[in-house]
């Protein structure tokens, strides 16, 4: 501790740990006084058996909307954040009377839908059409989304070209449009954008040239650096295509795939007939060099001549690619004369092809297949298929869907994306994603009038939840019943999917063990109800301190977020005059007169105002007279007619985003400590093998940091284990950090336990303190 100046004083102590302050004694000098905290909040990476499809929702169904909205992509963000983009032929927010680009955010902290955002808003080219959108998510959190613009903008020429914007996260706010297709000759026509990202920030772009100069000029390739935040110049990755739509994905090493269509007689194209095959080609990200050209449909018959359409490409976190595509081929199972999808792997480690499969298992057409994978290694495909649903005995279109599950190693069964309404109407465009936690997002676009869109083609998404449990975050408290019980009560909208809740307890903020509950309340008569009590919890056999935190168990398994940390802190004061201090932060704000009021035998409570003088309220007297809430980091002087014991409940400000797995060992979780230099936080944490960034997380509020959608405030890499927040302590505050390790494919580990510092400023004269939070390590009053 340090002496403070004669004038004004902060001072800052720098203990990792818990969090509430202990009762102390009233202190008669000024000083300021900071600490470090815990707070616990915690993200699941177990994956469920089975997966449960939500319902439709409608996006592009805002008022006044009654235009035509076409699919264009869906992505999500590290924090479960889900976005998609569609061209609308609406005149909204000014778009003019052509199509569009729009975004749609899904606020996963809020479980609903923000207003859209028109992302084409170039106040200038209001009759050339904005087309074949696309979106990608960074490792950041930034959103890019790509189109096809027509017409003359930016001086790129009476020709269709690229364009990108981003929304920046660290400003809040969409970066200007940029010409991705910025060729010096305005002849060429750029057309099929499609992006994928890694997991070190960058994001990465094909699409196909045509040129009547050049015919197919062939599939080209840039790269988006997150490090210098710029365009990398383009790459060819083949001069020659059919003139469509490339795919594209980046393997966890950062290597980048492309697969595109050909009626080239390349790579023993040419023995299988004068038709379209699917070609790949890799990038090796750490030479910038291109592989050899690959045949992925190298087994089709040699007779057929049938063209491989609507092809795709991802990769898992294994590092395999996967491929999809239609194709009217009579054999291996598909008799019918009909277009199929089929899909074929490229194993990584042996560098070997696996067999064709045939995915879409009827006799009707399956085109336009779309293919993603998961964080675990699952493979998913959704495709467009003209069937007879519902024994209506005619076709429409609707979407299927169909998935490879790693851990049986087999497919599932087909799954109807679009028979949840039962509609006979032409679904089309489809598009397929994941987010962090596993769960797949389908878009499509619908004619069929529901959910209240009108009688016009909009967009529409279906979810389901295989990893966590898609609930609001539930916020924790501790009372007082029965005298010396706790009774624990959580809020949050019920999920029909939990079955059960697992209640933890720890005697420290910093030290639960989650593979040891203290109750799970699936043997209770309602296992789902959001309360408890632990019994005699006040009694003086207990633990003066506990602290307490839920979590929710879904019916395939699944782990939910779980809720703050709430504790119970019980003091026993004999007759006389004591002193006090808040423990925890209150759930409700209280003044003086409810402690006065609700701890037994007060006579009074006392303390001294800002100018030094001694305030007093006693017991009887009304709210507000002589009155002020009390707060954390002040000592009162409280005077008790008999022996009394009272229990102190509220938030203790100690967070952890524990998951299971990555991160979860102690010598990193323990390690994030914060150092007064100057004015500035210098954070430091232990190295974690593994890691491949980390995400630093602040908060000004004791309980902030378990707001699951609060945004990192900096990424730093893996090389770095320290960072400084600068001229930090020049005001008072508080100030709460924690640090979340990213491995190579971009999941999110265990963080650190959280620390926290605050600073006070004390005028010259007699004042009071007391602790604002619990110091790890015992310091004497000198």
């Amino acid at each position: 501790m340090e002496r403070v100046p004669k004038e004004v004083g902060r001072v800052l102590l720098t203990k990792r740990n818990p969090f509430a302050k202990q009762f102390t004694e009233v202190v008669a000098f000024a000083l300021a006084i900071s600490g470090m905290i815990g707070v616990v909040i915690s993200l699941s990476s177990e994956i469920a058996t089975a997966s449960v499809w939500g319902p439709r929702e409608l996006v592009s169904g805002d008022p006044a909307n009654d235009h035509w909205s076409y699919a264009g992509a869906v992505a999500a963000d590290p924090e479960g954040n889900v976005f998609v983009v569609w061209e609308d032929l609406s005149e909204l927010d000014g778009s003019g009377p052509d199509y569009d680009v729009y975004i749609k955010k899904w606020v996963a902290s809020r479980q609903a839908w923000a207003p859209r955002i028109l992302v084409t808003d170039d106040n200038v080219n209001n009759t050339a059409h904005s087309h074949v959108s696309e979106i990608e998510t960074d490792s950041f959190g930034n959103v890019h989304v790509v189109w096809q613009q027509n017409g003359i903008l930016d001086g790129d020429g009476d020709d269709a070209d690229i364009y990108w914007r981003m929304w920046d996260v660290t400003s809040g706010s969409w970066m200007p449009r940029l010409l991705i297709t910025d060729e010096v000759e305005n002849f060429r026509t750029s057309t099929g954008p499609r992006l994928a990202s890694d997991s070190f920030g960058n994001v990465h772009l094909t699409w196909d040239d045509w040129s009547p100069l050049i015919p197919h000029d062939g599939v080209q390739y840039r790269m988006w650096n997150g490090t210098a935040k710029a365009w990398e110049p383009r790459m060819t990755v083949t001069t020659n295509s059919s003139g469509g739509r490339p795919d594209i994905a980046v393997d966890p090493s950062g290597n980048v795939h492309v697969a595109w269509a050909d009626y080239a007689n390349i790579s023993g194209a040419s023995t299988h007939g004068n038709d379209i095959d699917v070609f790949y080609r890799k990038l090796d990200i750490s030479t910038k060099t291109w592989g050899p050209f690959m045949l992925v449909t190298f087994d089709d018959n040699d007779m057929d001549q049938m063209s491989s359409n609507y092809w795709g490409i991802t990769t898992d976190v294994f590092g395999n690619a996967h491929f999809i595509w239609d194709e009217m081929n009579d054999y291996i199972g598909n008799q019918s004369g009909d277009t199929d999808i089929f899909y074929r792997k490229l194993d990584a480690a042996t560098g070997l092809w696996g067999p064709r499969v045939l995915i879409s298992e009827d006799e009707h057409g399956s085109t336009r297949g779309r293919i993603c994978s998961d964080p675990f290694g699952n493979v998913h495909i959704v495709w467009q298929d003209r069937w007879f649903p519902h024994g209506s005995g005619s076709p429409d279109v609707d979407f299927l869907y169909r998935n490879y599950d790693v851990a049986s190693g087999s497919w599932g069964s087909v799954f109807e994306i679009t028979d949840d309404l039962g509609d006979d109407y032409q679904a089309y465009n489809p598009d397929i994603n994941s987010d962090d936690q596993g769960n797949i997002f389908v878009i499509w676009t619908d004619a069929g009038g529901h959910l209240g869109s009108g009688d016009d083609h909009d967009v529409f998404l279906r979810r389901t939840s295989p990893g966590q449990i898609p609930f609001p975050r539930m916020d924790l408290r501790t009372d007082v019943v029965n005298g010396d019980d706790v009774l624990l009560t959580w809020t949050g909208a019920k999920h029909p999917d939990i079955d059960y809740y697992l209640i933890y307890g720890s005697a420290d903020p910093a030290s639960f063990d989650f593979f040891d509950p203290i109750h799970d309340t699936s043997g209770d008569i309602d296992p789902i109800r959001m309360d408890w009590i632990d019994v005699d919890a006040v009694s003086s056999s207990r633990p003066q301190e506990y602290y307490y935190m839920v979590r929710a168990i879904g019916d395939t398994g699944a782990i939910g977020i779980p809720t703050n940390v709430a504790g119970k802190w019980t003091k026993s004061f004999s007759a006389g005059l004591k002193t006090f201090s808040l423990p925890f932060e209150p759930f409700e704000a209280r003044s003086v007169s409810w402690y006065v009021e609700n701890i037994p035998n007060v006579a009074y409570v006392r303390w001294m105002d800002s100018t030094g003088y001694w305030i007093t309220h006693y017991k009887g007297m009304e709210e507000g007279i002589n009155d002020v809430p009390v707060q954390i980091g002040i000592g009162y002087e409280i005077f008790l007619n008999s022996e009394t014991t009272y229990t102190f409940t509220g938030y203790s400000a100690s967070a952890i985003r524990y998951r299971e797995g990555f991160g979860d060992s102690a010598s990193f979780r323990d390690s994030l400590s914060a150092q007064k230099v100057d004015f500035d936080i210098v954070l430091t944490w232990n190295s974690l093998a593994g890691a491949t960034e980390y995400r630093i997380f602040k908060s000004n509020e004791r309980n902030g940091l378990h707001d699951p959608s609060l945004e990192p405030m900096v990424t730093v890499p893996s090389t770095q284990n320290a960072w400084t927040d600068s001229g930090v302590l020049s005001t008072e505050g508080e100030y709460y950090y924690l640090v979340i390790p990213v491995d190579s494919e971009g999941e999110l580990g265990s963080s650190t336990y959280s620390v926290g510092v605050i600073t006070t400023e004390y005028q010259p004269g007699s004042d009071t303190f007391a602790l604002p939070l619990k110091l790890a390590e015992v310091h004497t009053l000198d």
